[in-house]
């Protein structure tokens, strides 16, 4: 094909997003701060409190700060984490663009991508949320507003698995600070809050981290069997796509992004259409 052919992405400016606290945030990764300030807030004011014996309380300081810990830690990792494909990144630090004609560099190089105006690895799409080229892309992350691929995808797992045990264990520190708030004074907690009103206060993220932990389990489960199927979230949202009509896989799906086609253009072969996000 010859290269200087006009081609639907000439006119369009690519403006990348690096990691996931690139301008402008998501309202997801908005909530999901909220929800971890205000549960822990409540951990550690609240439901600890209630507990009377020093060293049983020391404990759980102890236990729910190296869990908050943990879970902020991957977290900020993962947000600040950039999946891009490297021949990308090697175009933005040098400032010159690829061209189609050019010979890839790279044996695992075999597509150009009219957009980030590179050659990319062979399993590299393009997602229009962070608007450049990740290998082996899986889906994009609204929790984090980033997108999760190759190079990150070891950091999206243990994020989970340290997501899922705060959470867990926030619903249980608040149905047992709930319970024991029962066979105190009148007054409860270090602010001398009434029974009803402690109760509703721990009873709330309780709530939300119970559904929060069961979103989670549901989205480790799906990857574990994407694991065996040597899938990505993508492929298989396709797959079922066409088997079935239909793109629901679990109830982390709901929150997932559409599906939508980035195009990207196969040295000696005609235009070949690549989905991604």
């Amino acid at each position: 094909m010859d290269s200087t052919q006009t081609n639907p992405f000439d006119s369009h400016i690519a403006n990348p997003r690096i990691n996931g606290f690139s301008y402008p945030p998501d309202a997801r990764q908005i909530a999901v701060g909220v929800y971890i300030a205000f549960s822990s807030a409540v951990v550690f004011t609240l439901c600890i409190n209630v507990v009377d014996q020093g060293a049983a309380r020391v404990y759980l300081v102890a236990v729910f700060t190296a869990l908050l810990l943990s879970m902020l830690g991957n977290g900020f990792a993962l947000s600040c984490s950039n999946p891009v494909d490297p021949h990308v990144s090697a175009v933005w630090k040098s400032g010159v663009e690829g061209k189609l004609d050019e010979p890839p560099t790279d044996d695992r190089v075999s597509k150009f991508c009219w957009v980030c105006k590179a050659h990319v690895e062979t399993d590299s799409l393009h997602c229009r949320y962070c608007d450049k080229c990740i290998p082996r892309l899986d889906h994009h992350c609204f929790y984090v507003n980033n997108c999760i691929g190759r190079r990150n995808y070891g950091l999206y797992i243990s994020s989970l698995i340290s997501i899922f045990l705060y959470s867990s264990a926030q619903a249980a520190a608040s149905v047992v600070s709930f319970v024991a708030a029962a066979q105190k004074p009148s007054k409860v907690g270090a602010f001398n809050l009434s029974l009803p009103a402690f109760q509703s206060i721990v009873l709330i993220p309780g709530i939300l981290s119970f559904a929060f932990s069961i979103f989670i389990a549901d989205l480790l489960r799906l990857h574990i069997l994407l694991y065996f199927k040597g899938m990505t979230t993508l492929e298989y949202s396709h797959y079922l796509d066409e088997r079935t009509g239909s793109k629901t896989m679990s109830i982390g799906q709901v929150l997932f992004p559409k599906k939508r086609k980035a195009k990207a253009i196969v040295p000696d072969t005609a235009d070949v259409e690549q989905e991604g996000i």
